[in-house]
């Protein structure tokens, strides 16, 4: 059965989601903001989009709708999921986009999430008390990403690998049965803990930061032609990347979160004998230098947000904090502390002093007081 839906970004993800979408037969929404207008008027032109996908090249119809800011309006109202698929830096302004349009019953989904379901619901809370009007909606974060995908052209996208399942969570954690509830047909979701635990498990969170500030050279001598997972992994990388791993791994345990772990993947890919599937892989491209979202989203969110927790629980993260340094000088910033340019729990929603308390917020208290500071 088509169902309604809407993809907040028509950059690389935003394509490839609202490919499988529409090919699947459901009725889709592709939106963006004037900064990729260019997208959304070669995505009209052309009338579909180009996909590169595992199991080969093909035309796929353009979404039913595809709508700039001035038009969401019209078409957010009888939407059943909104898909945000956009960087860090611009779900405040998605979410903005989103809020006067929202109903009751409706469901919202943040993949990678960059912990974008708690910036949510503080935002919520905000329009709220300005509006006086509070939709019950279902908010939660994808642990990862939908593809891993690059954009190729301006109605183009290169998908490496096909479709997966993935962990899903709700804030308040409460809801996630709902939330798995609302993805069937669409993802096969299976739940997770919490938020934070989703939003931490991305392979990105160890993977990109460490790995991209170590080949800091290659990238900017070879610039777009680089690819980390091509040009960029080594044994002296793997053991740097293995031992931010450990440290994730460690501030899970003190909440009593479920680490997943991209090692795997990188030993396979070490090893030289590839898949297919992870040959696609290892050929997408960048970083292309020190601005790239590798290093400047991944320390800004996940790397923060990890030694943020990590702080909070009394472990210790050497070697992150290391990268988390080396990433403030190259951008000109501070990335650790209340002050800096990271992501913190303050800014998210929580002011507790214990992990049991976060755990609490995770879990239930969110829904009580989602513009908490």
């Amino acid at each position: 059965m088509a169902r309604k839906l809407t993809i907040m970004g028509a950059g690389g993800t935003g394509l490839a989601l609202a490919a499988e979408w529409t090919l699947a037969g459901h009725d889709v929404t592709l939106y963006d903001d004037s900064e990729h207008e260019d997208i959304l008027a070669a995505v009209r032109r052309t009338g579909h989009i180009e996909a590169d996908r595992p199991e080969g090249k093909l035309k796929a119809p353009a979404p039913a709708t595809v709508v700039g800011h001035d038009r969401l309006a019209l078409h957010a109202a009888d939407t059943e999921l909104f898909a945000f698929c956009c960087t860090a830096w611009r779900q405040e302004a998605m979410i903005e986009a989103v809020l006067p349009f929202l109903r009751d019953g409706q469901a919202l989904l943040f993949a990678p999430g960059n912990a974008g379901s708690l910036r949510f619901r503080r935002m919520l809370g905000e329009y709220g008390v300005r509006s006086g009007r509070m939709p019950q909606v279902v908010v939660g974060e994808m642990e990862g990403n939908w593809f891993p995908c690059r954009r190729t052209g301006p109605a183009s996208v290169f998908q490496a690998l096909p479709l997966a399942p993935h962990a899903v969570a709700a804030f308040p954690a409460v809801d996630t049965p709902r939330l798995v509830k609302r993805l069937e047909g669409l993802l096969e979701a299976r739940p997770g803990t919490c938020v934070l635990e989703a939003a931490l498990n991305s392979p990105n969170v160890v993977i990109h930061l460490a790995a991209s500030l170590l080949n800091i050279g290659g990238m900017e001598k070879k610039g777009k032609g680089f690819c980390l997972f091509r040009d960029g992994l080594t044994p002296a990388v793997c053991s740097v990347v293995e031992k931010v791993n450990a440290e994730k791994e460690a501030v899970f345990a003190a909440y009593g979160w479920t680490p997943r772990s991209p090692l795997a993947l990188l030993r396979e890919i070490m090893r030289g004998e590839p898949s297919e599937g992870l040959r696609r892989f290892v050929s997408l491209s960048g970083p292309d230098g020190p601005e790239h979202r590798y290093l400047r989203e991944d320390a800004m969110c996940g790397a923060s947000l990890l030694h943020q927790s990590g702080r909070l629980a009394g472990v210790e993260t050497p070697v992150l904090d290391a990268a988390l340094t080396l990433a403030g000088v190259l951008h000109g910033c501070e990335y650790m502390g209340e002050k800096g340019q990271g992501v913190t729990l303050r800014s998210l929603g929580f002011s507790g002093k214990k992990t049991e308390e976060l755990n609490d917020f995770l879990t239930e208290q969110g829904e009580k007081d989602a513009s908490c500071h």
